[in-house]
């Protein structure tokens, strides 16, 4: 199973911001530049995240993103949620309706327990786990 590059994307991008949260906004091309993410890309990404109430912008020289809260109060499947638009892996979980067979299909059934199992294990990881996680990884490279 793949997580979609945009939840991929979108993950790191909020770890850095929790990284350098108490520093100034993050400018999207830092960001882009630290990530080694396309800026149209990581602009695309970030206004998602935006409207899903997950960071803030602001405009001007200094200008840029922050968290609205803090990293502890941020939930893995929240930003996989505001990315993927919802927290069912599958399609035919998320909309049996369009599939004749999903009453009497034990695929659904198993996608169904695999997607409950991601997201129970996603539940119990916050920003803040992420962010301890990334900066060990970079201590571990110097």
């Amino acid at each position: 199973m793949r997580v979609p590059t945009r939840t991929r994307y979108g993950i790191r991008a909020m770890v850095d911001i929790a990284i350098h949260r108490t520093e100034e906004p993050i400018h999207v091309n830092l960001l882009a530049r630290r990530l080694e993410i396309s800026k149209n890309y990581l602009e695309n990404l970030m206004l998602i995240l935006k409207r899903n109430g997950l960071v803030t912008s602001s405009r001007g020289p200094k200008g840029g993103y922050s968290l609205t809260r803090h990293p502890a109060d941020i939930r893995l499947p929240e930003i996989f949620v505001a990315l993927e638009g919802s927290e069912t892996l599958f399609y035919c979980v998320d909309c049996p309706d369009d599939c004749p067979h999903s009453n009497h299909c034990a695929s659904r059934d198993l996608l169904k327990s695999l997607g409950e199992a991601m997201i129970s294990t996603l539940s119990s990881i916050t920003l803040e786990k992420m962010t301890e996680w990334q900066i060990i990884k970079m201590e571990q490279e110097t």
